[in-house]
Order: C-alpha cells, then sequence, then structure tokens
C-alpha cells in the first residue's frame, strides 16, 4: 500500500506540475532559444520516474518504522539523497546562480547531514539504552491497588 500511495502521490504531483507549466510557459532568465520538453512527453517520462523510484521509497518509508540496522537505513535514505543531490548541485550548477540559491542548497545539505547524525545518534541511544534495560519477566505481575486477590 506504501508504495502505491508513494507512486500515486508522484503522480498527482508531476501532473499537475506539468499541468501548470503548460498553462503559464516561462523561459528562465537567461536562456534563448531553448525547446522545452513537451507535455505529455514530459509527464510520461516524469511518471515513469515516480514508477521506478516512488515506490520502492514508499516502501522504505514503511520499513522505517523497524528498529534495527535496515530500518535505520529506510530513515536515513531520504535525507541521505538530499545531501549528495545539493551537493552535485553546488559543485555543477552552482557559478550559475544567484546567493540565494546557493545559501538554499548549502542550508539543505548541512540540514540534511545534521539530520542524518542525529537518525544514527538515536537509534545508536536506543540500541544501546535497550541493551542495558532489563528484561521484563511475564510470570510477575504486580498487582495495582484496585485489583482484589
Amino acid at each position: 500500500m506504501s508504495a502505491l500511495l508513494s507512486f500515486t502521490g508522484l503522480t498527482v504531483a508531476v501532473v499537475a506540475y506539468y499541468t501548470f507549466k503548460h498553462l503559464y510557459p516561462t523561459v528562465p532568465p537567461g536562456t534563448h532559444g531553448t525547446v522545452g520538453e513537451g507535455f505529455s512527453s514530459g509527464i510520461f517520462l516524469w511518471v515513469l520516474f515516480a514508477l521506478i523510484l516512488g515506490a520502492p521509497m514508499g516502501l522504505a518509508g514503511y520499513l522505517a518504522r523497524r528498529h534495527d540496522f535496515f530500518g535505520l537505513l529506510c530513515r536515513i535514505s531520504v535525507p541521505l539523497i538530499a545531501f549528495f543531490e545539493t551537493n552535485m548541485r553546488l559543485r555543477a550548477e552552482a557559478d550559475g546562480q544567484g546567493p540565494v540559491v546557493i545559501a538554499t542548497w548549502t542550508t539543505v545539505q548541512y540540514a540534511s547531514a545534521a539530520i542524518v547524525l542525529a537518525l544514527i545518534g538515536r537509534t545508536v541511544w536506543t540500541s544501546v539504552r535497550n541493551r542495558r534495560a532489563p528484561e521484563s519477566d511475564d510470570t510477575y505481575h504486580a498487582m495495582s491497588p484496585n485489583e482484589h486477590v
């Protein structure tokens, strides 16, 4: 269900984006004579990407509830993707961008790194704390003051 919902959400977002882009076309400042992709080809391509990448990410979001190493990998996948994507953008596209864009990408990069470290730290802390906690014995049941024998 999580894979289906993420694919559906991304598909709705893609269709809304390309519909808005088709209704209000603009050419970014500084570009001349560029040919944009067609309305239907853009939708088809990104819906295909939504199916290929969105469904596994939805499943990873569902599996992120696990309290093991695999759950940690699922939890840090999105911040890691954001970190590496902004890192690539800063290297490849920083020269043509303004200071606000650079500051935004840098902020996203640092925030992503902080989130990854926090999630790893929380998982390690929880793991250490759970190992130190005494195991509960189900044979003993303390009676509350309102229970009668």
